[in-house]
């Protein structure tokens, strides 16, 4: 935790076994009708603390690599990433 916190980042230990310590992504995700964006929500936060990549530049590598059956979930999917970077609170 004090590697990430040289870097400001807010660092939250959260033991991947305690509902209640993940509930409140779990409840973005089934606010959004759709517990299978947990994963974009994850992507979300992480993205807001290290950005490696933009979120138009996701959404475009989305659009590329999946086929066009699946395009119509990339609106969802990418909500799900700006829900994940709201929820993240980074300290600066």
């Amino acid at each position: 935790d004090k590697k990430f916190e040289a870097f400001n980042w807010n660092v939250l230990s959260v033991n991947g076994h305690d509902y209640d310590a993940l509930s409140d992504a779990f409840d973005k995700a089934a606010a959004m009708n759709s517990p299978k964006v947990f994963n974009m929500i994850v992507l979300g936060a992480l993205l807001h603390v290290c950005p490696v990549v933009s979120t138009d530049g996701l959404e475009r590598a989305l659009y590329k690599s999946l086929p066009e059956r699946h395009h119509h979930l990339i609106p969802l999917n990418m909500e799900a990433v700006e829900e994940g970077k709201r929820i993240v609170k980074v300290k600066r």
